[in-house]
């Protein structure tokens, strides 16, 4: 897949016709199918969507944020510009 990223917009100069294009691009897909099957049947996807309203929930009940304070007088470099 990475290679073909690196590649795909350049097939045409790289020396592949109309025809090689196609097959790439329908291997491309088959191989993606592919390894979305293998990742469905193996429980390696996980659809987070489901989550979201609870895990929201949990961010905005048990993480805050103080206030920020300077560290460092940066703005001194500003005025100088």
């Amino acid at each position: 897949m990475r290679a073909y990223a690196n590649i795909a917009d350049e097939l045409e100069q790289a020396g592949y016709n109309s025809a090689d294009l196609i097959r790439i691009k329908q291997q491309l897909n088959h191989y993606l199918n592919v390894r979305e099957i293998i990742r469905k049947a193996s429980g390696e996807s996980l659809d987070l969507k489901p989550y979201e309203a609870d895990m929201r929930h949990l961010i905005d009940t048990y993480i805050e944020a103080d206030e920020p304070r300077k560290i460092s007088p940066f703005d001194i470099w500003a005025s100088w510009s």
